[in-house]
């Protein structure tokens, strides 16, 4: 749920009673952990189900979007006790408190703190916690007449099959279709285990496009084990030894990411040592069991030559098929099992009916799952899933052909606003398949290593045939974006709206338009990187020069990713007034440095000072952009290197950003609820992102947050949201999900400023061409729990001109840049029940007369507004108006009147924990009291005290300007 979003309302009394009673009609010894059963004897039956019956109802509700919240509270003996807590309410479920009532004591809801479940999968629940659901559906099914009618069973599919006509895209040549190798293709089975074909060859077309150019594997070898076209790579394991098949897992992980394993051959050992090393982790949660056996691969492994991959080269190849089916037996995924043919439909029910009598102990779990889990809204996808989910997708395929069902139907990408819908289909039984015609479409396609590639007669100077080959790829896939998603240039109105989820091919991942605009953009990055001599401006979006400045897919490239035809301007250091969210561009310095032999400037632990961090940064962006490209991508490359230390990777190894989103800065794009996403003047859409570090920590004199006196422990950085629920809680001290990440940012920052710098430039550039590809235009916060001086960044800002940036302060500076923005924060008031020695409210009202805006955070149970903030002292008035409905600030300006005085930007309080109507008081008057019963519809403002003396981020008074 988002950070800042109302939550639903909780359960009435009669909803917890019945939610309470279900849990508790299914809890039964064998649920519990052995060190619980033991000691149980004697106890409430409700004795030590707490864990696994709280995550039951926590995800019977809908888990984070329901608005309840995990509580655990120590008992002090070594035992813990769950419950949850309604974020806003405080109001409590809790499905064992009568192991506590039954002894008259109280449950410990006043010890409780906020935390989340430590499920592998946060998404799912745990083992027990599942099976408390399984048991619920089980009864709800049976109480309402789960068994089947005969006559429902499926009967025989028709003698004669109308057939589908379909196409098949493939880097292979093959004589016929074989299901045992699938698996050794490209994609991952997004949509179940089966051969992938669509009714329009152009989607067929547009796999084999993206395969076709990929090194063919030719064999792997991951220790004594060898996989090769000689034996079908066929990994599986040919005993029951453990080793085996954690070997043929390995096998598998290696194998279902084709890009990721040929991207570089000489690296494959790292890749299986790697992906090794995270299932051991997983096995130490999971399976025990597996580890000696895994770390015994692992040290076989590690030996020069255990792994090997050899590669080789295709051109690419289409099948014109005939699927000897009826469209009406394949399972559609999108439709609810209401809506799916009556053949599909009896299918299911005779998979519901059947299953118990089967000796088959796969095939009795894979439909007792489906029986227990199936609603008559579960949709194809939600129906393959269950049973996916208890065997496998391989025999959940197998299982469902045995009930008739051929295959998966659904919707593909042209079929979205066009009259006849066109599906892709899943074959489970490759006997249904006649191959019409096999045609070859492609050429040359570049190699891994060695061997001859097309004709070098038309290259560029200084482009290998592997870089031209890569750019030729890269102008198809340009080609095919452009016909599709737009007319002539990304970025235009011609795009469609986001979060439409499009079936891009077959056999691939469903992906949504933006994240295949976001996969090409990623692979524009990597082609241009990998040409040396492409003078093409690197990251910054403009070309000249260079032996590729001619080069058509270069150029087709640049002009698919540029927002906007890039004006070449010098920014000038002073204050212009424009607005921050104009296109500008820059010329950027002759390319002259070289990253040979250069070390990136560290500081020590307590170095750290506002003028320091501003030259490091500073000699970082000069130096970075004056790099020739192929140098500047090393110096982008060791800036990451240097950070992985504090950042670690994600888990496919490749880096993490320093950018990221929270709920509150997602409202531009996405709206407040349910609104429409904000755009400015000009159309464009907004995205927004930023820095979070972590808020108010002080190393040596230097202070991210220097005048956080009266905010640090109402900060949203720790009090709301999964800073607060996964975060460590109420203890606010802790350093756990998201603040721990927050702290390793800050530390980062603080010994690695100049390559933190470079990958914050980096990181910006590419959301900034993500956002132009969709018409949109990118705000960034520097700041987004810190309050860092502008100073320090100013050179990243400098050169990013078509970026907004805008942050909140206490502190006294002014915009710096055009594309520069504040919003100066209030500290809070003394109000007649509460004294605040933070005030600021001095300075503010001198902020408010200059016409600049204030942010202020107002308290109370209905989460409203006032109207105005009256200031009893000056005798005037500010309006107030909603800043909650988005965080890009900048808009404020347009709104603004010449002359007129700046407003205050409300703000709600969202912290996850007291109560509102005594926030202000708790908060020592940060959070400002409005009770729109008794104060109307405005704040007054009583004389305050002196209140708070500014500070600069070194620990000085600050002067005013």
């Amino acid at each position: 749920m988002d950070d800042d979003q109302e939550a639903p309302p909780p359960l009435s009394d009669k909803e917890t009673k019945d939610l309470v009673g279900k849990i508790q009609s299914v809890l039964t010894p064998d649920l519990l952990k052995p060190k619980y059963r033991k000691m149980s004897e004697g106890e409430h039956p409700t004795f030590g189900h707490c864990g696994s019956a709280t995550q039951a109802a926590y995800y019977m509700l809908g888990g984070e979007e329901s608005g309840y919240v995990p509580q655990v509270a120590n008992l002090g003996d070594g035992t813990t006790h769950w419950w949850l807590r309604h974020r806003d309410t405080g109001h409590v479920i809790d499905p064992t408190k009568e192991q506590f009532t039954s002894k008259g004591k109280k449950p410990p809801y006043d010890r409780g703190r906020g935390c989340g479940f430590s499920n592998p999968n946060p998404d799912v629940p745990s083992k027990r916690g599942q099976e408390i659901i399984n048991r619920i559906r089980g009864r709800a099914a049976r109480a309402s007449g789960g068994s089947v009618d005969e006559s429902d069973i499926a009967s025989p599919p028709p003698a004669e099959e109308t057939g589908i006509d379909a196409y098949h895209g493939s880097p292979h040549g093959f004589e016929q279709f074989d299901s045992s190798k699938i698996g050794t293709g490209e994609g991952a089975q997004a949509y179940g285990h089966g051969l992938y074909f669509a009714e329009l060859e152009p989607i067929a077309s547009r796999y084999r496009i993206n395969l076709a150019g990929m090194p063919e594997i030719k064999s792997l070898k991951i220790g004594n084990k060898i996989v090769n076209e000689k034996n079908g790579f066929d990994y599986s394991p040919r005993g029951n030894s453990i080793y085996e098949n954690i070997q043929s897992q390995l096998f598998e992980d290696m194998l279902i990411n084709h890009a990721e394993l040929t991207a570089d051959p000489a690296k494959v050992q790292d890749l299986a040592i790697s992906k090794l090393k995270k299932r051991i982790k997983n096995y130490e949660y999971e399976w025990q069991e597996g580890v000696p056996h895994a770390q015994k691969l692992l040290a076989d492994l590690s030996r020069p030559g255990a792994v090997k991959l050899q590669m080789g080269k295709v051109p690419g190849h289409m099948y014109e098929v005939r699927i000897n089916a009826h469209p009406d037996h394949f399972l559609d995924w999108d439709k609810p099992i209401d809506e799916q043919s009556k053949y599909v439909q009896n299918a299911v029910n005779k998979i519901i009916s059947e299953h118990q009598n089967s000796n088959d102990s796969e095939y009795w779990k894979f439909g007792s799952n489906i029986k227990n889990k199936i609603t008559s809204w579960d949709d194809g996808k939600r129906i393959y899933r269950f049973g996916e989910n208890s065997v496998g997708s391989k025999d959940a395929s197998k299982f469902f052909l045995l009930a008739g069902i051929k295959g998966i139907k659904y919707l593909d990408a042209n079929s979205r606003g066009a009259e006849k819908d066109t599906h892709n289909y899943v074959v489970f039984d490759d006997k249904l398949i006649n191959i019409k015609r096999r045609y070859e479409m492609g050429g040359a396609v570049p190699m891994a290593s060695g061997g001859e590639t097309g004709d070098t007669q038309n290259m560029p100077q200084g482009i290998s045939p592997e870089q031209q080959s890569l750019l030729d790829q890269l102008s198809r896939a340009i080609d095919e974006s452009v016909a599709r998603y737009s007319d002539g240039h990304a970025g235009n109105s011609a795009f469609p709206a986001r979060g439409y989820q499009e079936p891009t091919m077959p056999g691939e991942p469903s992906l949504t338009r933006q994240q295949e605009q976001d996969y090409n953009i990623n692979r524009l990055q990597d082609a241009l990187n990998r040409v040396p001599a492409a003078a093409h401006g690197g990251a910054m979006g403009y070309a000249e020069g260079g032996d590729v400045e001619n080069n058509p897919a270069v150029q087709k490239a640049l002009a698919l990713t540029s927002g906007s035809e890039p004006k070449r301007v010098t920014i000038n250091r002073g204050v212009q007034e424009a607005p921050p969210f104009s296109i500008q561009s820059f010329q950027a310095p002759n390319p002259t440095a070289t990253t040979k032999g250069y070390s990136f400037s560290k500081l020590n632990e307590g170095e750290a000072t506002t003028q320091k961090l501003a030259d490091i940064v500073r000699r970082a962006i000069d130096r970075h952009i004056s790099l020739p490209p192929n140098e500047r991508v090393k110096n982008s490359m060791d800036a990451i290197k240097a950070l992985e230390p504090y950042l670690g990777t994600r888990k496919d190894g490749s880096p993490i950003s320093l950018l990221g989103k929270n709920a509150k800065l997602e409202k531009s794009s996405k709206g407040y609820k349910g609104g429409e996403p904000i755009t400015l003047p000009d159309g464009r859409g907004i995205e927004t992102t930023g820095i979070s570090m972590l808020p108010a920590y002080q190393e040596g004199k230097f202070n991210l947050c220097p005048n956080s006196g009266s905010c640090k422990d109402q900060c949203l950085g720790k009090t709301a949201g999964n800073f607060y629920a996964i975060g460590g809680g109420r203890d606010l001290d802790a350093l756990k999900g998201p603040r721990l990440r927050a702290f390793n940012r800050t530390v980062a920052f603080l010994r690695e400023p100049e390559a933190f710098a470079i990958r914050a430039f980096d990181d910006i550039d590419l959301a900034k061409r993500q956002a132009a590809m969709y018409g949109n235009h990118l705000g960034v916060r520097m700041n987004v729990l810190s309050d860092i001086h502008p100073e320090v960044y100013r050179p990243i800002m400098e050169n990013h001109p078509d970026v907004s940036f805008y942050d909140y302060t206490k502190m006294s500076y002014r915009r710096i840049l055009p594309n520069h923005h504040l919003t100066y924060s209030s500290t809070g008031l003394t109000q007649s029940d509460v004294d605040n020695p933070w005030t600021n409210w001095g300075r503010m009202r001198r902020v408010l007369d200059r016409g600049d805006n204030v942010a202020m955070v107002f308290t109370n149970k209905q989460k409203v507004l006032p109207k105005y903030v009256h200031d009893s002292e000056a005798g005037k008035r500010y309006d107030v108006i909603d800043g909650r409905t988005h965080d890009f600030r900048p808009l404020d300006l347009l709104e603004a009147k010449p002359g007129s005085s700046g407003v205050i930007v409300g703000l709600s309080n969202l912290k996850a924990f007291g109560e509102r109507e005594k926030a202000h008081k708790d908060s020592k008057g940060f959070f400002v009291r409005y009770d729109p019963k008794t104060d109307g519809d405005s704040v007054r403002v009583m004389p305050q005290g002196k209140g708070m003396t500014g500070m600069t981020n070194d620990g000085k008074i600050e002067r005013e300007p």
